[in-house]
């Protein structure tokens, strides 16, 4: 559901303004000669994907050179996500403190115009809604319940917020999942996108909290320089169901 959202509706936005925050490590193409030219894989990255793309652009722009970056809206290829939650908990604090440490190590890029797109665009986007968002949730979480207990919130006017907010997530998630099965059907049962339209339901509720605190996890693995690798991530492999 998460990746359905995020390759529909953000990556086919993001390519129309060539501001592509991101290539998909599931499968990404680079050009070769530029990859190499800027240094190839960083291998103290967590993030090492982004972090070469954000490279590459860098080094685009200041040898002048044109670019694009673009999103084929097309599955290619199947990627298995993590089947545990601990498995699931170290691929996203990875992810967070790759992030961390791209914003720290090009944040001479944020809000250059020089570097068009990518420093007035992507960067910020990258910043703002992506490194700082746990940050401020998680804070909000914190004021909010401080403030009801002090007896500072108007409880209706807030229920009506929560419930707005709840409901457009839900809209937008929902709109995407159908949208990508009416357009290349890649599930061959509607029952199956039926569970999946169910997904958003308890994303608010059950997942989006565990990605909060895994991304905190990884920022303040980066703050403190703690030592650690990728890690072992089991894959258990797919089962194609026989045709009888």
């Amino acid at each position: 559901m998460e990746y359905i959202r995020a390759f529909v509706l953000g990556k086919m936005g993001w390519t129309f303004l060539n501001c592509v925050p991101n290539v998909s490590g599931g499968l990404g193409l680079f050009d070769k000669e530029i990859a190499i030219r800027c240094g190839g894989y960083d291998h103290s990255s967590f993030g090492e994907d982004m972090e070469l793309m954000t490279r590459m652009c860098r080094y685009a722009v200041d040898n002048k050179i044109d670019y694009a970056i673009r999103y084929i809206p097309k599955t290619l290829c199947w990627t298995e996500v993590p089947s545990t939650l601990r498995i699931f908990g170290r691929q996203r604090t990875r992810w967070a403190r790759g992030l961390a440490q791209l914003m720290y190590a090009h944040f001479g890029m944020f809000m250059k115009p020089r570097y068009g797109r990518m420093g007035l665009v992507v960067f910020p986007y990258n910043f703002f809604f992506e490194l700082l968002a746990p940050l401020v949730e998680a804070s909000g979480i914190i004021f909010m319940v401080i403030m009801g207990i002090l007896g500072f919130i108007n409880w209706p006017t807030a229920i009506i917020l929560l419930v707005f907010v709840y409901s457009y997530a839900i809209m937008i998630t929902t709109l995407a999942i159908l949208y990508d099965q009416i357009t290349f059907r890649y599930y061959n049962s509607w029952r199956d996108v039926l569970l999946l339209c169910l997904t958003p339901f308890f994303e608010f509720f059950i997942y989006h909290p565990l990605i909060v605190f895994f991304s905190l996890r990884g920022y303040w693995f980066f703050l403190t320089g703690k030592k650690a690798g990728w890690g072992v991530m089991q894959r258990r492999g797919f089962q194609m169901a026989s045709n009888k």
